[in-house]
């Protein structure tokens, strides 16, 4: 067995991922409440929740090969970030702009078109983690996924936000090249000591 796919959840993993998930969608929901545009600002919490969660599935992603555990609460971590992005994109969608045309219209096809062809990717993504069986085709494709959410979510949130969603965009670059380089460091220091990745 590897730790390409989801083994052996246990109920601790799915506790650790999904209460925290469900609090900070919670908080994305509620906060508005508080003033400003409602329907705006779950909209752009509920995008910010979906940051916080990438943020850990991705650097364990890095250390998936560390152990099962690992492994699950990454994936694990990518499914409930995939869920408050369904939230996000409904709330987006249908409450802040009311109709899809409406939101191709509000947001223009170059924004429109990328974040649903993000979203197709990322279900078919994470139904072929939870799916499919492992080979070495599907974990190329979930590599390739991963590696294009980080470029695409760092240049969304530090060249095209400005205030706290840029600062959480560079917290989200500056983490995940830190776990990058020790996942690298400690890869090589294996592979010099003749131990498998």
């Amino acid at each position: 067995m590897t730790t390409e796919s989801p083994h052996h959840i246990t109920l601790g993993q799915f506790t650790a991922v999904f209460v925290p998930s469900g609090l900070l969608l919670a908080w994305a929901m509620l906060a508005p409440e508080l003033g400003g545009d409602l329907d705006l600002g779950r909209t752009r919490f509920t995008i910010w929740v979906v940051v916080l969660l990438l943020v850990p599935s991705l650097v364990l992603y890095l250390f998936r090969s560390v152990s099962q555990r690992i492994a699950n609460l990454s994936y694990l971590l990518w499914t409930a970030a995939l869920l408050v992005f369904l939230v996000h994109t409904y709330w987006g969608v249908f409450y802040y702009y009311r109709t899809i045309g409406a939101a191709f219209v509000g947001q223009g096809a170059a924004i429109f078109i990328p974040n649903f062809t993000l979203l197709v990717i990322w279900l078919i993504d994470t139904a072929l983690l939870w799916l499919a069986s492992e080979s070495r085709a599907r974990t190329l494709f979930h590599v390739i996924v991963r590696i294009a959410f980080f470029v695409l979510f760092a240049l969304d949130m530090i060249v095209g936000r400005i205030g706290a969603a840029q600062i959480l965009g560079f917290v989200f670059v500056g983490v995940l090249a830190a776990a990058g380089l020790a996942r690298f460091v400690t890869a090589r220091v294996q592979v010099s000591e003749g131990r498998p990745l």
